[in-house]
């Protein structure tokens, strides 16, 4: 696993669990946030059931609610949103999970 994944104009810190944008302060994510973004980018454009998703969290959150994964992807969209409101990275598909979206931007791993 790399330490910095580039997303766009984003750079992804896993290890510092922060992104960053350029001109903006660092937006820190909880370790949670960070799993399930770590998750959606380690297979971009499929679909991820919630199963598939909780499975990727660490264990105090994987909570029994179902509604937990959808829960933790709003937080992290909200957080994407504030770094770039026209980039809607996170696709629901209705019923079956989610998926990360990188169709109209650039990424690389450095």
């Amino acid at each position: 696993s790399q330490p910095q994944v580039c997303i766009g104009p984003w750079a992804f810190d896993i290890p510092r669990q922060q992104l960053h944008m350029p001109g903006q302060a660092p937006l820190a994510l909880t370790r949670a946030e960070c799993r399930l973004l770590q998750a959606l980018l380690s297979q971009p454009g499929r679909l991820l059931s919630r199963e598939d998703l909780t499975a990727a969290l660490p264990l105090r959150e994987r909570a029994t609610d179902s509604r937990a994964v959808d829960l933790l992807v709003s937080r992290l969209r909200q957080k994407l949103h504030a770094l770039d409101p026209y980039q809607p990275l996170i696709q629901t598909v209705r019923g079956r999970g989610y998926r990360l979206d990188l169709s109209t931007i650039d990424t690389q791993t450095t």
